[in-house]
């Protein structure tokens, strides 16, 4: 008879415990929402998307650079440059495609374009070329091959002058 009486003691206290864990749960899940300067929103799609379009996406009008620009080759195929924003380029043919980083130095005559590349040694800074825009033309002169130095890359100095070797492209919707 003794075990029955203390197996309902036992059965009788572990509501009591389960009722404290619960609460003691609660309040520390109040207490870490107190400090809440410490605590990762998640937010709902529609919200980071919301916030995504109040990014201002320059326009060609603030930076002409902006958009797709072809020109024709000699063999009658076609090279495209497609400045996607104010950091990527693309530019590609009918036989390859490359993405990378750009930066563009307008505070030189004539303005300067560099690209980054991904070598074994790390990211390369490299001359890309030089170039202006007239109306819906950019005028391109490429970057000069210097020497190879052994690396992945040869060297590459850039252009002073648009005496030689541009390439006109117009711009390509």
């Amino acid at each position: 008879m003794e075990h029955n009486e203390t197996e309902k003691r036992r059965v009788g206290i572990f509501p009591i415990y389960l009722f404290g864990f619960i609460v003691i749960v609660i309040a520390i899940g109040i207490r870490l929402n107190m400090g809440e300067s410490n605590q990762i929103k998640v937010e709902s799609p529609k919200a980071v998307e919301k916030q995504e379009r109040e990014i201002p996406t320059p326009t060609v009008a603030e930076n002409p650079l902006l958009g797709t620009w072809r020109a024709a080759n000699d063999n009658g195929s076609y090279q495209y440059i497609d400045f996607q924003d104010e950091k990527y380029l693309i530019f590609y043919d009918d036989e390859s495609y490359k993405e990378v980083e750009y930066e563009v130095i307008t505070s030189t005559a004539p303005n300067q374009l560099y690209i980054y590349i991904q070598t074994s040694s790390g990211l390369q800074r490299i001359p890309f070329g030089i170039y202006k825009i007239q109306g819906d033309t950019f005028i391109w002169r490429d970057s000069i091959e210097a020497y190879s130095n052994g690396n992945d890359l040869p060297d590459f100095e850039m252009p002073d002058d648009f005496s030689q070797d541009v390439t006109n492209f117009k711009r390509y919707e």
